[in-house]
């Protein structure tokens, strides 16, 4: 692999894209020794993690980061960073959600869209923090422009859920890894939601959408990158 121990690899796992089917593969090519996954989703955990471990021991990061943690391990660590990520529609990233945690109970968010329907689910404000502009806050802080500055800084690839096959091509190409998979997304139980009412679930797609211009715009940006330069 011509990535090296002069850098530092994350693999900033973003939920409902495909990354834990990525993940796998990922850890079995880069070995658990040289692989740290923080799993929990919540900033303050990654941080206590972080704040406890010597990244020098490993080469590949594997978290959600937001943008403030990417700038501090880049001030803190010494090597250069270099960023994995998969980006997903951000519509079929809602959808993905709401059928994701209307199948399992254990989920921190079940109790309050349990008995919701696809409608009612994408306009429940207290939820943007899933469904709103979720990329651009992530690299950006809200920013369109610094999200992209971030990632065409330390990018090493930015994948797209929906071209895998390319995607998956491209980080074999840049790494040197010979033994990827193609992950697919996971497939969560279809509810009945979304073929009893098709204006409700029309109606969905509109309101998530319209939640999430710039992250629209970020997507459409990375998945013409992937397919027009093959990175």
């Amino acid at each position: 692999m011509s990535a090296d121990r002069d850098y530092l690899y994350l693999f900033n796992h973003i939920p409902k894209t495909a990354g834990t089917a990525f993940k796998k593969s990922l850890l079995r090519n880069v070995g658990e020794e040289r692989f740290l996954d923080i799993i929990h989703p919540d900033k303050a955990k990654i941080d206590e993690t972080l704040a406890v471990t010597n990244p020098r021991d490993v080469t590949w990061i594997c978290a959600n980061f937001h943008n403030k943690q990417i700038e501090s391990l880049r001030n803190t660590d010494g090597r250069a960073l270099r960023i994995v990520t998969m980006l997903r529609h951000p519509v079929q990233r809602g959808m993905s959600l709401y059928r994701f945690v209307r199948n399992k109970k254990s989920h921190a968010l079940y109790g309050r869209i349990s008995k919701m329907d696809l409608l009612e689910f994408a306009r429940d404000d207290a939820l943007d923090r899933q469904l709103s502009e979720y990329y651009t806050r992530r690299f950006g802080g809200g920013s369109f422009d610094d999200a992209v500055a971030l990632l065409n800084r330390d990018k090493l690839v930015v994948g797209v859920t929906e071209e895998m096959s390319s995607t998956m091509r491209v980080i074999a190409r840049v790494t040197g890894f010979s033994d990827l998979d193609v992950p697919h997304a996971n497939v969560s139980k279809q509810f009945s939601e979304f073929n009893v009412d098709e204006d409700r679930v029309a109606e969905a797609t509109r309101i998530l959408a319209e939640k999430n211009p710039l992250d629209i715009r970020l997507y459409d940006h990375f998945r013409d990158v992937l397919l027009e330069t093959g990175v």
